[in-house]
């Protein structure tokens, strides 16, 4: 065993506990976390947090809790962190979409999206495919990408199966600007990137010149929707 293979049951209790301890502090750093990231996840690592603002202590602990959903969530899927970890660190990319993962999940407000963060880094870990390995992390980088709003559209635009979706339309014609009136300033921002990530595709290009642009969900977007709308484990179930 080297000095960084994670040792059974030692690394997830300093993970998940706020004991006071440098360990906790190095083995968040090695796996990515920037240094108030390192101190949530240690807990009050030389007396920072007791002696920080309330502000910055809520901002930490808020970190903490979703970094503790995305755990939660990790290990149902891949049962004990100690072994999850210890899998992770056998391949590089493995512990760097776990790391991308933990990361972004802290600084992620909506929840849905920290538990699949958890979710598809823990399937990429186990993934003895590699070509599966990859496919959690595009998926994780594509959805990474988005802002709430852009994940909004999206999961609108698969709310109806095959539909091509119009942005806007100047007689008042269904569209996602008339469906989504709160985020009609933005669709010029969202609808690209969401194209950039592969996730939805359009008729532009088309010779025909009477044709009215639209869009539709990709396969590989409904793929992403599907990992991100995966049921999530409730720790307050019989399982």
């Amino acid at each position: 065993m080297t000095d960084l293979e994670p040792r059974r049951n030692s690394i997830a209790s300093e993970v998940l506990s706020n004991v006071s301890n440098e360990v906790a502090k190095a083995i968040a750093v090695l796996i990515g976390f920037d240094a108030i990231s390192a101190s949530a996840v240690g807990g009050t690592v030389g007396g920072l947090v007791k002696s920080a603002h309330p502000a910055l202590i809520s901002v930490i602990e808020r970190r903490q809790q979703r970094l503790r959903i995305a755990l939660d969530e990790a290990t149902h899927v891949g049962g004990d962190l100690d072994e999850l970890l210890t899998t992770a660190l056998d391949d590089d990319r493995k512990i760097e979409l776990l790391a991308q993962a933990l990361e972004s999940a802290q600084k992620t407000a909506d929840h849905q999206r920290v538990r699949f963060y958890g979710r598809i880094a823990a399937k990429g870990v186990l993934a003895e495919d590699t070509a599966r390995v990859d496919e959690a992390q595009r998926i994780f980088s594509s959805l990474a990408a988005l802002d709430a709003v852009d994940v909004k559209v999206l999961l609108h635009m698969c709310s109806e199966e095959d539909r091509k979706w119009r942005k806007y339309d100047s007689e008042g014609g269904p569209s996602l600007a008339m469906d989504l009136p709160e985020v009609g300033t933005v669709l010029d921002a969202v609808i690209p990137r969401l194209e950039a990530q592969g996730l939805i595709t359009s008729n532009a290009g088309s010779t025909f010149l009477s044709s009215m642009p639209t869009w539709w969900v990709t396969d590989y977007g409904k793929l992403c929707v599907s990992e991100l709308l995966e049921p999530s484990w409730d720790p307050g179930s019989s399982a």
